[in-house]
């Protein structure tokens, strides 16, 4: 007995619906269960990093610049580098980085 064509192709569909559903459940089974904390650390006090670095003469050796020079472009790239202080602190319970500490 020859079954009908749209017989054929309801069941075509639901095996295809059927292997879409097991294809999204398994995606939906491998996400992560929660999203990982941030990890605390103590963040460099720039100013004492820098004049340690200046007493010491190694600020060119250690950036590849003059103070004035990494000071300049600072002040280019500052704008871009500044984050939002109130997701910062929501998302890590600190204040956030700051351009100084983004550029070393």
């Amino acid at each position: 007995m020859e079954v009908p064509s749209w017989m054929e192709d309801a069941r075509r569909a639901s095996k295809r619906r059927r292997k879409l559903l097991v294809a999204v459940m398994a995606a939906v089974a491998s996400l992560p269960g929660e999203v990982s904390s941030c990890v605390h650390r103590k963040r460099l006090d720039w100013s004492v990093h820098k004049q340690t670095l200046l007493l010491e003469g190694e600020f060119t050796r250690c950036y590849r610049m003059e103070v004035e020079s990494f000071e300049k472009l600072l002040l280019l790239v500052r704008p871009a580098l500044l984050r939002e202080e109130v997701q910062s602190e929501r998302r890590t319970g600190a204040n956030p980085i700051t351009p100084e500490n983004m550029m070393q």
